[in-house]
């Protein structure tokens, strides 16, 4: 039986760790029953696809992954962990991104794209850094094409995520709106925005954890839905949460919430510490509410 994988040349992409030809192989292993291999795929993958940003292997790599998600060989839990490949691509990858003009400035430099690709696959491992920092630049060109590969995938990843929004495998469905939001950026499915607000809204209301609430909350901000009514909510991160939205931007009540915050930042992250983690979008290396209280002074 073929595998999602199967049809992919890999061994002339590259991934952060040089040649991907090894990828088939750690495939085998996620699907596999070696408990220990499969953790050790998943990890490997994950960190060749996005280490150092995007590579000419990474949307290869994610939608195979999507091809394995109703796959029998693979538990329920292991559902959410592929899904996080999508998320992946929606904060490595700029979805407003220009890809005409960038089109053209990759095929004026075709022959330096390929001629680097081929000396990063055939480099041993200790080499790669400095490939990546020879300050030719061509390097953020790699990244750039790469990029593009993965945003040409954006409306399967959109479908995807919705199909499982309601899905009872999914432990934390925040992260999914959160990673919507940050898809529907694209201008492929922006006007489709206010219908994934609608989802999102939905979701927000029937959590009952505080930080997916809250995850739920800035995901609705992000995609211009109305956070409004947990403005007043008795929990701190809650009504921050809701205040993030920059459509809220001239709202007395919301600069309110930030002004306090922006004194001692950190009860907002110190409110949900029952919950063990903060809301998804901080486990991402964004941080929404700084990014909420610069907008304060902006004329």
């Amino acid at each position: 039986m073929p595998e999602p994988w199967d049809d992919v040349e890999w061994s002339r992409l590259i991934h952060a760790s040089g040649s991907a030809a090894d990828v088939p192989e750690r495939f085998d292993h996620w699907v596999g029953s070696d408990a220990r291999k499969k953790l050790d795929a998943e990890t490997y993958l994950r960190n060749v696809a996005f280490g150092f940003g995007v590579w000419s292997a990474s949307a290869p790599i994610v939608a195979a992954f999507l091809g394995l998600l109703d796959d029998p060989r693979l538990e329920d839990f292991d559902v959410q962990t592929q899904l996080l490949f999508v998320d992946r691509i929606a904060q490595n990858c700029d979805m407003t991104r220009d890809t005409a003009s960038t089109r053209a400035v990759l095929a004026a430099r075709t022959d330096e794209i390929q001629a680097w690709s081929a000396a990063y696959a055939a480099a041993e491992y200790g080499e790669l850094a400095g490939l990546r920092e020879d300050g030719t630049g061509v390097h953020d060109l790699v990244r750039a094409q790469s990029e593009l590969a993965c945003l040409a995938l954006v409306l399967r990843l959109v479908e995807t995520v919705l199909s499982f929004f309601d899905d009872p495998r999914i432990a934390w469905h925040g992260w999914l709106a959160a990673t919507l939001a940050m898809l529907s950026r694209h201008p492929l499915v922006a006007d489709q925005r206010p219908a994934f607000a609608a989802r999102v809204e939905q979701k927000t209301r029937a959590a009952t954890r505080d930080g997916e609430v809250a995850t739920h909350l800035i995901a609705l901000g992000d995609l211009g839905g109305d956070t409004r009514p947990w403005l007043n909510s008795p929990h701190l991160g809650i009504r921050a949460s809701a205040a993030m939205a920059e459509d809220l931007a001239g709202d007395g009540t919301a600069a309110g919430i930030l002004r306090a915050l922006s004194e001692e930042p950190g009860a907002y992250l110190a409110s949900f510490d029952k919950d063990f983690a903060p809301p998804g979008q901080f486990m991402t290396g964004r941080d929404p509410l700084a990014e909420a209280i610069a907008r304060l002074d902006r004329p």
